[in-house]
C-alpha cells in the first residue's frame, strides 16, 4: 500500500515499510509509524471495521440474522455489478426508506409490478444492531427484474420458500443487504456531510453464473438501479423538507414499524443505550408466508 501523498509504503499488516527520506538517518523507527489497527470482522464475506475500537463485540451486532444470511451463502458469491451514488440526503433519510413500502405504490410501479408492496413482515427479534423484514415476489416472477426473468440460477442454498421471497436488512449502522432468490445487493452509505450521502451499491452472483462470457446481470443491476435513482430523489425531497424552518415531524403509519425499530436503534445508541429493548422473537417465515397467502 502507498501513500498517494508522501509515497510512504506500507504491508499488508500494516506495518510501516518504508518512508522515503528517513532511509539510513538513525533516528526514525519504522516500527511506531505503522497504521492505525482497528478492530475489524469477517462475516459471510463482509468485513466490517469498528473505527471507534469501542463498538463491542460483532457477534452480538449480528444475533439473530445467522438463519436468515447463511442460506444465500454471501461469502461464495462474485461481484459483477457495481454502481456509485451520492445522493442530497442525510443517511438516516435513506436507512429510514429501506425499512417500509408504504411509499412503494406511490413512486415504484416496476418494483411493485413483481413484488406485492403490502406484502411480507419486518422481523421483531429480542437482539442485534439490525432491522429488516421479508416480502414476496409475484407468483409467475422468478426475481425483481423489469420483466420478472433471471438471466441467473437460483442459489444453491436456498429452499421453495426462499425462492419466492426477498429478505431486506439493515445491519446498523450503514450496511443494507438484500437476498434475493439468485444474488445479493448491498448497499454501504457514507455520510459525506448531514445533507449528502455516498452509496456504493453492489450485486452479487453465484461463480457458476458470473463465470460463464455469456453471463448478464443487467437483469438485476437494470432493475435496482432504476428503484434506487426513484429512492434518491424522493429522499433528496425528504432532505429538503427537513431544511426548513417550518418542519414539524410526523406520525408513522402501521405499515412503518420498520422505520420505528430503526430511530428507536439510533436513539439508543446515541443515548449510549442497548440497540433495543427484549421482545418477541423472530416468527417462523414459513408460517407467515402460508398466513399472507390466506385469503382476506
Amino acid at each position: 500500500m502507498l501513500c498517494p501523498y508522501h509515497a510512504w509504503s506500507y504491508r499488508l499488516d500494516g506495518s510501516l515499510r518504508r518512508a522515503p527520506g528517513f532511509d539510513g538517518t538513525g533516528i526514525f523507527d519504522p516500527s511506531v509509524h505503522g497504521l492505525v489497527e482497528l478492530p475489524c470482522a469477517e462475516w459471510h464475506g463482509l468485513v466490517f471495521v469498528n473505527p471507534s475500537a469501542d463498538a463491542g463485540d460483532f457477534s452480538a451486532q449480528v444475533e439473530g440474522l445467522e438463519d436468515i444470511v447463511a442460506p444465500y451463502e454471501l461469502e461464495r458469491l462474485v461481484t459483477r455489478g457495481h454502481h456509485d451514488y451520492v445522493v442530497s440526503a442525510n443517511w438516516k433519510v435513506l436507512s429510514e426508506n429501506y425499512q417500509e413500502c408504504y411509499h412503494c405504490p406511490s413512486i415504484h410501479p416496476e418494483l411493485c409490478a413483481v413484488s406485492p408492496p403490502r406484502s411480507g413482515e419486518n422481523y421483531h427479534h429480542p437482539a442485534g444492531s439490525w432491522v429488516g423484514g421479508w416480502m414476496e415476489i409475484r407468483e409467475g416472477y422468478q426475481t425483481m427484474s423489469l420483466d420478472g426473468t433471471s438471466s441467473a440460477s437460483p442459489l444453491r442454498g436456498l429452499d421453495d420458500l426462499h425462492r419466492k421471497i426477498v429478505d431486506y436488512i439493515a445491519i446498523f449502522p450503514n450496511v443494507l443487504v438484500s437476498l434475493h432468490p439468485d444474488y445479493v445487493m448491498t448497499h454501504v452509505l457514507t455520510p459525506l456531510a448531514p445533507d449528502r450521502t455516498r452509496i456504493v451499491c453492489e450485486w452479487h452472483f453465484a461463480p457458476e453464473d458470473a463465470a460463464s462470457d455469456e453471463f448478464d446481470p443487467s437483469f438485476a443491476v437494470d432493475f435496482w438501479d432504476v428503484t434506487n435513482r426513484q429512492d434518491w430523489l424522493a429522499c433528496e425531497s425528504v432532505q429538503r423538507g427537513l431544511s426548513s424552518p417550518h418542519a414539524v415531524p410526523g406520525p408513522l403509519s402501521e405499515e412503518e414499524d420498520g422505520v420505528y425499530q430503526f430511530v428507536t436503534m439510533v436513539a439508543a445508541a446515541y443515548a449510549g443505550k442497548a440497540p433495543r429493548p427484549a421482545s418477541a422473537s423472530v416468527p417462523d417465515r414459513a408460517v407467515r408466508a402460508e398466513r399472507s397467502a390466506q385469503p382476506g
